[in-house]
């Protein structure tokens, strides 16, 4: 298992893709924030998705082992470059007897267009995390055993040693670590991420102080804010219309194609829905007093305020009226 006394003092290889905007949900400032201890608040814990690729890797082994007669040996707990303390590795398995790693993916199959069969067809992030791999533990294979939902058997894609594209990443990811490492003074710029967006809702939970007037800078962001929410009103504004458009075109029939793609309007089929909430209602009112409230208790949590926006701007204003009076017109 991943040992996070040790993760925290370096870059492992599922981070090192976020360094080079590679990486699907991390970025640079959220890496960052991991390694900063008093910033240590951000250490998110896997979600649904990868406790289930967790549990079925003995299972993807099983797999791999039939389709290649390779017997194979788990790792994962987490080993240090011997020259570089901050480059950090948790790899998942090795083949036996020989120099050889193995990195294993779950893929769902709403991710399944990320992966083909090739290097070339899987995504940078993975290749970069066998690179990462293959420098520590100086291999010159590793192979991406990808477990594909719906897919009776894993896709296998070897990621040969790249000496120069390593060198690069490595020299770039030690700059990176003197810079914004916990020793740095220097942050990297944030980004619309969501992990980015989860690292300031864990460390600013609470307004303390009042509304204040913004400073020069600020203005700057707010005012490309605004402009930015009007274009996105407007957006929304005009591919409404489009879509009616296109539904008034296709009328009774299936949907439209063209050389470019394909627009469907199909009707869903019939389903039956329970109002829970109407049938819980009507049962607990049925209730004696001291029961209902009971019941009520012990169905009850709290929940927790958090922080959102509210926006106002008299330009932002003005854009919707106009909108709403080309709608009206």
């Amino acid at each position: 298992m991943i040992d996070h006394a040790i993760r925290d003092t370096g870059l492992g290889g599922s981070e090192i893709g976020a360094l080079f905007n590679a990486h699907p949900f991390l970025d640079e400032f959220s890496v960052a924030m991991r390694k900063r201890s008093t910033e240590r608040i951000y250490r998110p814990g896997p979600n649904d998705r990868q406790r289930f690729g967790k549990a079925i890797e003995p299972t993807t082994i099983a797999l791999y082992e039939y389709m290649t007669g390779k017997r194979v040996e788990r790792c994962d707990n987490t080993r240090r470059h011997p020259e570089r303390p901050w480059q950090i590795a948790t790899p998942d398995a090795f083949r036996a007897g020989e120099k050889r790693g193995i990195e294993l993916k779950c893929c769902f199959p709403d991710q399944r267009g990320n992966w083909g069969h090739t290097i070339d067809e899987a995504p940078e992030y993975a290749v970069m995390q066998c690179w990462w791999y293959e420098s520590i533990f100086d291999m010159d294979v590793w192979e991406l055993v990808v477990m594909i939902l719906g897919e009776p058997l894993p896709r296998i894609i070897e990621v040969h040693r790249d000496l120069e594209r390593e060198r690069v990443m490595i020299d770039y990811a030690a700059q990176w670590w003197r810079k914004f490492g916990p020793e740095g003074r220097e942050l990297p710029p944030i980004s619309g991420s969501q992990a980015s967006a989860e690292w300031l809702k864990r460390m600013f939970p609470r307004n303390k102080y009042a509304i204040r007037r913004a400073e020069d800078a600020e203005v700057e962001k707010l005012e490309a804010y605004t402009q930015v929410r009007i274009e996105e009103t407007r957006v929304a504004a005009r591919k409404a219309l489009l879509e009616n458009e296109i539904k008034l075109a296709i009328r009774d029939d299936d949907g439209l194609f063209w050389e470019g793609g394909k627009f469907t309007y199909k009707r869903i089929r019939d389903s039956k829905k329970t109002d829970w909430k109407a049938l819980a209602e009507m049962l607990m009112f049925t209730m004696p007093t001291e029961e209902r409230e009971a019941k009520t208790a012990a169905f009850t949590v709290p929940v927790e305020g958090y922080r959102r926006v509210h926006f106002t701007a008299d330009a932002f204003a003005e854009a919707k009226a106009e909108l709403k009076d080309q709608e009206a017109a």
